[in-house]
């Protein structure tokens, strides 16, 4: 019993180590607005180097010193050799002890750690059955969700087929992100993959540091959903977001059960502070942009948008300005989105690029003399 306590209390130090050190990275990533689904995937790790007892194997070079050499041939003898001294023969002819009397302090403390267990796993238990009856009444709603009277904030229940549930109050499109924000925990396994993280805190309950682990895993796993949520999204569309987000928060006591996933927990000042300033890591646009002040106009456009409007500004207008300006200054015009998801960065990636291309076009080289062309040369 003693090897295998201090075993397990070293399979939980090493995992503390493993969380301290990746909350300190977290927290260097989330000043730079780093995307929160990577730190995501740190946090897993973190929770498989509490749970798997294997180590990184190191084999360290025999020093050439003699001295030195013999020495680690010492260390390495007294390594191996058993913790306790072999039971003289007359205790194995001795009559078995009974079982209390055969009890150590490390069966207790074993004993400690198991009461423990069971004391987190049937409160969670208990309350994941508690939520499950509360909203036992939840009417199906068209867009798939479970909603009613019974419903206070929007959260996901359930392990393996899990339901959104939305109150009947949030409606709009403060409905399609809160509901694109649940769908996203469902895609990504979140409600079955958090449960588990729970069950692995349950074995470490000692160890403040896998306390520290959940709950930076379930901050940063509610953050990722809401980059999911307002991707793509103006500043005016995430402002919406973040409302619903303080809304819901500040209704009272957020759910917290093992097996559901509240739209409103987790620290709300953060979230929304990231919402407002993240911008997804290779997020943007590139235009293509040619311009040719020949005297003969003509007008090439490709670019399409998602929105009909973006902040203010009709969309389709974009072409409809272009174009004006191609026949207007009598240039030949080529303006194409290479890529893009928002439209904000397509229609500022075009202006820039015509912006550049006409700057261009209007500058002397010093390489050419006369007129700028090369009819008659080629």
């Amino acid at each position: 019993m003693r090897s295998t306590v201090l075993a397990f209390l070293l399979l939980s130090a090493r995992g503390g180590v493993a969380a301290l050190a990746a909350w300190l990275v977290c927290r260097a990533l989330r000043r730079a607005h780093a995307p929160s689904r990577l730190l995501c995937w740190l946090w897993l790790a973190v929770g498989l180097r509490f749970v798997l007892p294997w180590g990184i194997p190191l084999k360290l070079p025999r020093p050439e010193s003699a001295p030195l050499a013999a020495a680690a041939d010492t260390v390495q003898e007294l390594g191996e050799l058993p913790l306790l001294p072999p039971a003289p023969a007359a205790a194995a002819a001795a009559a078995p002890l009974p079982w209390y009397a055969r009890l150590t302090p490390w069966h207790a403390l074993a004993a400690v750690w198991l009461v423990g267990v069971l004391v987190l796993a049937v409160r969670g238990g208990i309350g994941y059955l508690k939520l499950k009856r509360c909203v036992a009444l939840a009417c199906k709603t068209p867009d798939g969700c479970y909603g009613g009277a019974c419903v206070p904030t929007p959260f996901t229940l359930g392990f393996v087929r899990p339901r959104v549930y939305l109150p009947d109050s949030l409606q709009g499109p403060a409905r399609q992100a809160v509901l694109l924000h649940e769908r996203t925990h469902i895609r990504r396994r979140d409600p079955l993959v958090k449960p588990l993280f729970y069950a692995v805190v349950c074995l470490h309950w000692f160890n403040p540091l896998a306390w520290l682990a959940l709950c930076a895993f379930e901050h940063d796993m509610e953050a990722a959903c809401d980059e999911a949520a307002v991707q793509g999204c103006t500043l005016a569309e995430r402002s919406t977001y973040c409302e619903s987000l303080l809304q819901f928060a500040m209704q009272g006591r957020p759910i917290r059960t093992p097996g559901s996933l509240a739209f409103g927990q987790g620290s709300v000042k953060e979230r929304i502070v990231h919402l407002l300033h993240y911008r997804r890591l290779g997020a943007g646009a590139l235009a293509l942009c040619a311009v040719d002040l020949g005297g003969r106009p003509y007008f090439v456009y490709d670019a399409s948008f998602a929105g009909q409007s973006c902040g203010g500004m009709d969309t389709q207008m974009a072409r409809e300005f272009f174009y004006a300006v191609s026949y207007s200054a009598m240039m030949n015009l080529h303006l194409k989105v290479l890529y893009g998801e928002n439209d904000h960065h397509k229609l500022e990636a075009m202006f820039k690029a015509f912006a550049k291309a006409l700057d261009a076009a209007t500058r002397r080289d010093a390489r050419i003399d006369g007129v700028l062309s090369t009819k008659g040369t080629l």
